[in-house]
């Protein structure tokens, strides 16, 4: 079956296969009940309007709509959010830089290996990432849960914090 894709942006397409592990990943890693079938049905990857793009990455939606059928056989029609995060491919200066000191290539190894040994000591230090691939990192949509980006430059680590 094929998947209907909505891009209103350049962006990163989404094979079939690599849009079945993220569903597959998110209820498995979610504990919810695993689906006796699941099928992503389309999705829609575009700017986030509501999000600072990085410096050294493009911020963007991911929206999943799934069809899954549950083990007694119930279908259900859900729509997932995600949040998505690639290099800036279309800013050459910075690409370069990203590429010179692979720079996304280290993300991608930090939330392939290293976070989740860690977080299995330490729970939810980091948003749950649900596909890490060279190109493309999904997690899950904070902002869904109510996390905001902190207010400005100093509004992380200012004198309060420290």
């Amino acid at each position: 079956s094929s998947v209907t894709s909505f891009n209103m942006t350049a962006t990163i397409e989404l094979s079939n296969d690599a849009l079945h592990r993220l569903g597959q990943s998110y209820y498995k890693y979610n504990q919810f009940e695993q689906p006796r079938t699941l099928e992503v049905l389309s999705y829609e990857h575009s700017a986030n309007a509501d999000t600072v793009t990085g410096f050294f990455g493009r911020h963007q939606l991911l929206t999943l709509k799934v069809r899954r059928v549950n083990v007694e056989g119930k279908e259900h029609l859900e729509q997932v959010r995600f949040f998505t995060k690639t290099p800036p491919l279309e800013l050459a200066s910075r690409m370069e830089y990203v590429e010179e000191f692979g720079l996304y290539k280290k993300e991608v190894s930090v939330y392939r290996e290293a976070l989740p040994q860690l977080q299995k000591i330490i729970p939810h230090v980091a948003p749950n990432c649900y596909y890490a691939h060279e190109r493309l990192l999904v997690f899950e949509h904070l902002a869904d849960q109510n996390f905001r980006m902190a207010a400005g430059r100093d509004g992380i680590l200012n004198y309060d914090h420290l």
